[in-house]
């Protein structure tokens, strides 16, 4: 089993925007699945990450796939960061980053409210945290 997922993102100047061939599929799929139908603006996280778009996104392919004035691509991210997934946008230009705060802070309450871990785990394991944190956030500067 895979520790990745892909998600969907514009790789180009315009937006996210997917073509009418993809939204065709993708409404079949899901009506055949009892999911909500999608529209061809839809770019939730959660359409970005659905396993049946990623596989109708490889079977046609990022050309037939991408709408007008959008190239969609994919990025590999660690799945535990499923929940904390941003996407950054410059005039429709986008971009896959974690929120790590919030991670972090996720991080932080299991921790803390684990009934398995002992206190002394805990402060290493939040220990651990915070010092990735740190040396995060002084890469970033």
């Amino acid at each position: 089993m895979s520790n990745n997922i892909e998600v969907l993102f514009n790789g180009c100047y315009g937006g996210f925007t997917l073509s009418d061939e993809a939204v065709a599929e993708i409404n079949k799929c899901f009506e055949e699945n009892n999911k909500k139908k999608i529209s061809k603006h839809c770019h939730t996280i959660t359409i970005r990450t659905d396993p049946d778009v990623l596989k109708i996104y490889h079977l046609l392919g990022s050309k037939r796939f991408s709408g007008n004035y959008s190239k969609i691509i994919t990025e590999s991210i660690e799945s535990k960061y499923k929940d904390f997934i941003h996407i950054e946008e410059y005039d429709g230009l986008e971009n896959v980053t974690v929120n790590m705060s919030q991670y972090n802070l996720y991080k932080v309450n299991e921790i803390l409210n684990s009934n398995s871990l002992s206190d002394s785990q805990k402060i290493e394991d939040l220990k651990k945290i915070m010092k990735y944190s740190y040396y995060s956030e002084v890469e970033n500067e």
